[in-house]
């Protein structure tokens, strides 16, 4: 249980083990789901040992199909189970009333354009840029994963971290069901995506107001819905990708200079009544679901 208070409160020791923690009926079966969604035995299992307490094993309506998703798990793959009292679980838990039910998961591995190959073309980007806040965070994951076809969200330095206890209930099971990878600078991020197809200079889209008081900024960019997200016929392998700054700072400096030199574009999602902004979250949703209108339509 030591090493359960440590995962759940420290970075560092998720990033040094490669391993985090679930909370939550909810989250432990959805994220249960996935593996048994998968093939048994793959690196593509998360759930490692699985802490539960009577509480949770009789909740009045999840109590039943938490016991099947554990039997199916212990009959298919190598997954520990583990009986544990209220009061264990609720000393080490992240929030203030247990339901009963810790998992042990591993953190899977950064995606690199490798992994998928050819699927790897043709789709879209998300890259948080500081975005710090863990409900935003999991907001995006979940809208990304809603969305479909998102092949992978792409980290700047001050972004949250994924993997801590507020951003994985946020997110719900969608962490575990996209790929995720950090990277150390704009530079390296601008390098990936030219791995994955992605045109930066034309294709690279980062979410900003209409009009910017930063003397660096370009006064006005496309509204979201004038973009042609999807390629054309004759580029039909080409893939794109978005970019959503932080809650309070907006986009970094690295990406506005990037947007007034011209090596990636901008966008905004245009608004009345005098809005200036939009929650973080929201923007990247509404730009995202455009995208997928835009793709879904024949």
């Amino acid at each position: 249980m030591k090493r359960i208070k440590m995962l759940l409160s420290k970075r560092k020791a998720r990033t040094e083990s490669s391993r985090t923690v679930l909370e939550g009926l909810r989250l432990v079966m959805d994220v249960c789901q996935v593996d048994l969604n998968n093939d048994a035995g793959t690196a593509s299992q998360h759930v490692e040992t699985v802490i539960v307490s009577e509480l949770a094993l009789n909740h009045p309506t999840q109590g039943l199909e938490l016991k099947r998703v554990l039997l199916r798990l212990i009959n298919q793959q190598h997954v520990t189970v583990c009986m544990a009292t209220d009061e264990v679980i609720q000393s080490c838990s992240d929030t203030i009333t247990s339901q009963g039910i810790l998992a042990v998961c591993k953190i899977p591995a950064n995606h690199t354009p490798d992994i998928y190959g050819a699927d790897n073309y043709g789709g879209m980007y998300v890259v948080l840029d500081g975005l710090s806040d863990p409900g935003n965070v999991g907001t995006l994951l979940r809208t990304c994963v809603a969305v479909g076809d998102v092949k992978a969200v792409i980290l700047l330095p001050g972004s949250c971290d994924v993997w801590n206890p507020k951003a994985l209930r946020s997110a719900m099971s969608a962490t575990f069901q996209i790929p995720i990878v950090s990277c150390a600078s704009f530079g390296d991020c601008i390098d990936l995506l030219t791995e994955c197809d992605v045109m930066t200079s034309r294709n690279f889209f980062a979410a900003t107001m209409e009009t910017s008081s930063e003397s660096s900024m370009p006064q006005s960019s496309p509204a979201h819905y004038s973009i042609q997200w999807r390629p054309s016929v004759t580029d039909d392998k080409s893939s794109v990708a978005l970019c959503i700054g932080s809650e309070g700072n907006g986009l970094s400096e690295e990406v506005r200079d990037a947007i007034s030199n011209g090596s990636i574009q901008s966008v905004h999602v245009p608004m009345q009544n005098q809005m200036e902004s939009l929650n973080a979250a929201v923007c990247g949703s509404v730009i995202l679901f455009e995208y997928a209108r835009q793709r879904d339509t024949k």
